[in-house]
């Protein structure tokens, strides 16, 4: 039984997010099916699974298995909206995309971000990518709405890698 706390949330909220990649959950499965002598049938899968379509059941089954109440937040909407921020950050999705996605996000999920904040930044970029005009300043407003999930997503991310390789 691996002992890190709610580790099945904290990949759900990565790899649903879009964030976490297959060479991600895999290479950390295989890392830790090398420590057991005998692994867990969701660390199988997750080593074996090329697409996040193939964790549905795996991830879910683990998730009911974990204790919620360790001392460390789950927030799996929050570190959802977190990776998807931090997504942008890496250069992987343009702004609108961001803002459509976490729009979507805090729409439909379990985070405690209002969607309509999103979204009028999100009307105010499409007004101004129309007109010409700067939007600098909605960068920056994104930037402190997102800023809280992005801690989020990167606490866990650091729990799902701690003790592992330090280039993870």
């Amino acid at each position: 039984m691996i002992e890190k706390p709610a580790i099945g949330h904290f990949w759900s909220a990565a790899i649903f997010s879009g964030f976490a990649v297959p060479s991600d959950w895999r290479s950390w499965a295989d890392l830790q099916i090398g420590k057991c002598d005998v692994p867990e049938c969701w660390l199988i899968s997750l080593s074996l699974a090329a697409s996040k379509d193939e964790l549905l059941g795996p991830l879910r089954e683990q998730m009911s298995c974990e204790e919620t109440d360790y001392g460390f937040p789950i927030y799996i909407g929050d570190a959802k909206l977190g990776y998807i921020y931090w997504s942008y950050l890496f250069g992987r999705m343009s702004f609108t995309e961001l803002l459509t996605r976490a729009g979507d996000e805090a729409d439909g999920g379990t985070s405690d971000l209002e969607c309509e904040l999103v979204y009028e930044i999100l009307n105010r970029l499409e007004e101004r990518l129309a007109s010409g005009d700067s939007w600098d300043d909605l960068r920056r407003q994104a930037d402190k709405v997102f800023a809280p999930y992005l801690k989020v997503a990167q606490d866990q991310w650091s729990a799902i890698w701690v003790e592992e390789s330090p280039s993870a």
